[in-house]
């Protein structure tokens, strides 16, 4: 019988807890997405007006996620007690992990999708993700930056959504993650990411290099421009969209 005491105490330390309870490949998916994160949210800090203080976000969800290990480690305990949960169960461990991984994958909206075979949604949430990001960058309107952070909660809570209904994966269903490269999600999920840092890096060096050959102040109002342009194509795009669903409706 494992001790709740030391398990809450080796908590401290991410995924400590898990190990000492048995469930070492959890335990290390904690501790490896809080170090990832930990790094993200400083690069992102160094970087701050690239990436338009994302950092404050990641800031916010690494003790979240310190705090969520350390009482689902809580949770393991009790439902290995009761018998809830095998932990010398490999498909049981896999599913478990799989929720986990995906859920973790999911702050970067579609990613998390795209590792569970969800293309589609996954395509369509970081499209969306992306330009409201992008948008964002130009735009300084606070209703604009929250959408951000909204729809990184909102696919969090979506792929968990659907793994609750049982609508991805059932237990008798999953499978080692590499079966999703048949259908190519990962292959694509891939090709994404690699995407994502590329046009970052170009992001990062234009920022850094650009007050070099160009006054700030020019830099600066070449932005506001193009903020007035977006912002003025987005209403404008709303607009006829209104006025193209009203003709629609009163057509049928």
């Amino acid at each position: 019988m494992k001790s709740r005491f030391k398990t809450f105490i080796l908590s401290a330390i991410p995924g400590l807890g898990h190990i000492y309870l048995g469930d070492t490949s959890r335990g290390i998916i904690f501790f490896i997405a809080i170090v990832v994160m930990c790094f993200s949210s400083s690069f992102m800090g160094y970087n701050h007006e690239v990436f338009n203080g994302m950092h404050h976000f990641f800031e916010c969800l690494i003790p979240i996620l310190w705090a969520y290990q350390a009482i689902d480690a809580q949770i393991t305990i009790s439902k290995v007690e009761n018998g809830k949960i095998i932990l010398d169960d490999e498909n049981e461990g896999r599913f478990r992990n799989n929720l986990l991984i995906a859920t973790l994958l999911s702050i970067i909206p579609g990613v998390g999708h795209f590792y569970i075979g969800r293309k589609n949604k996954g395509e369509k949430l970081f499209v969306i993700f992306l330009i409201a990001y992008l948008i964002s960058s130009f735009i300084n309107l606070d209703i604009i930056r929250l959408a951000v952070p909204v729809i990184m909660i909102y696919s969090i809570l979506d792929l968990r959504n659907e793994f609750n209904a049982n609508s991805i994966l059932s237990l008798s269903e999953v499978k080692d993650c590499t079966t999703n490269y048949e259908n190519g999600s990962l292959t694509k999920l891939g090709k994404i990411l690699g995407i994502i840092f590329i046009v970052l890096g170009i992001f990062i060096i234009g920022d850094k290099l650009a007050p070099e050959f160009f006054d700030y102040a020019s830099i600066r109002k070449v932005k506001e421009y193009i903020g007035i342009v977006i912002s003025s194509f987005l209403v404008i795009s709303i607009g006829i969209k209104l006025l193209l669903t009203t003709t629609k409706n009163k057509e049928n």
